[in-house]
C-alpha cells in the first residue's frame, strides 16, 4: 500500500464493491463508504476498520444535504443512479460535494444501446439466451417466497427484489439529461460503452460480440477548478 495522503478524500456510493475499497486504499485514498442500507455500510467498516482509513455513512436516499460542499477528491457511483428516484438531483448534489478538479466516476448503469439494442447485441441476446431447467420451475411451485414475489408483481408490475428504479424503456438513465444537470461545472474525462460479461455467456462468443457492441455505459467526470 502507498503512503496514505489524507487530502485524498474518496466517497464511495456503492459500499457492496468491497474490490473498490481495496483499490482505492491501494492508491492512498481515505474512503468514506455510503450506503442507504446500515447493513452494508457495518460489513465494509468492519472489514476494513483497523486500517484506519475506511468510515461508514448511512445516506438518506434522497441527496447528500448533510454533505459539506467541496469535501471530496473521488466520487464513485457503481450500479447506484437506477436505484435513486431522483437520479437527477443526486448528480448535481454528487458534483456539488466534489472538491474543484475532483472526479465523479459512474459505471454500471445501462448505455444507449441496451434499449436501441443493434443487430450485433439482439443476436448476441438471441445466442445466450439461458434456458430455465424444468426443476427450477418445480423448486417455485414449493416456495412461499416465490408466491409472495408474484404477489408483489400482481400488486406492482415494476416490482424489484433489488429495488431498481429506472431500468425501464420509458423510465431509464438518460445520459443527456445527466451531462444538461452536469453543465459547465464539469467537463468529460472518459465516456465509454462496453459490452458486460455474464456467466451464461460462453467466453469465445463474448470476445466476438465485445468489440461490436455494449450494454452499459462507463462515465467520468473532472469538476472544474
Amino acid at each position: 500500500m502507498c503512503a496514505l495522503n489524507s487530502n485524498h478524500q474518496h466517497l464511495s456510493l456503492s459500499t457492496t464493491d468491497v474490490v473498490q475499497v481495496i483499490s482505492r486504499l491501494d492508491l492512498g485514498f481515505v474512503v468514506e463508504a455510503a450506503d442507504v442500507t446500515p447493513k452494508f455500510v457495518s460489513m465494509v467498516t468492519e472489514a476494513f476498520g483497523d486500517t484506519g482509513y475506511v468510515s461508514g455513512r448511512i445516506l438518506n436516499g434522497v441527496d447528500l444535504s448533510e454533505v459539506d460542499s467541496n469535501v471530496y477528491d473521488l466520487v464513485t457511483v457503481y450500479s447506484v443512479l437506477h436505484h435513486i428516484p431522483d437520479y437527477l438531483t443526486a448528480v448535481k448534489d454528487i458534483i456539488r460535494v466534489l472538491k474543484p478538479g475532483g472526479i465523479l466516476f459512474i459505471d454500471h448503469e445501462f448505455a444507449p444501446e441496451y434499449w436501441s439494442p443493434s443487430f450485433s447485441l439482439l443476436e448476441l441476446r438471441q445466442r445466450t439466451a439461458p434456458k430455465t431447467p424444468f426443476s427450477n420451475y418445480a423448486k417455485r411451485l414449493i416456495s412461499p417466497a416465490w408466491y409472495v414475489k408474484r404477489m408483489r408483481k400482481t400488486l406492482n408490475p415494476r416490482y424489484q427484489e433489488e429495488g431498481d428504479i429506472h431500468v425501464w424503456p420509458d423510465d431509464h438513465i438518460d445520459w443527456d439529461r445527466i451531462m444538461a444537470v452536469a453543465g459547465s461545472e464539469v467537463h468529460v474525462l472518459r465516456m465509454t460503452d462496453y459490452l458486460y460479461y455474464q456467466a451464461h455467456y460462453p467466453q469465445n462468443l463474448f470476445d466476438e460480440y465485445k468489440r461490436n457492441c455494449s450494454d452499459l455505459r462507463e462515465l467520468i467526470l473532472v469538476k472544474r477548478s
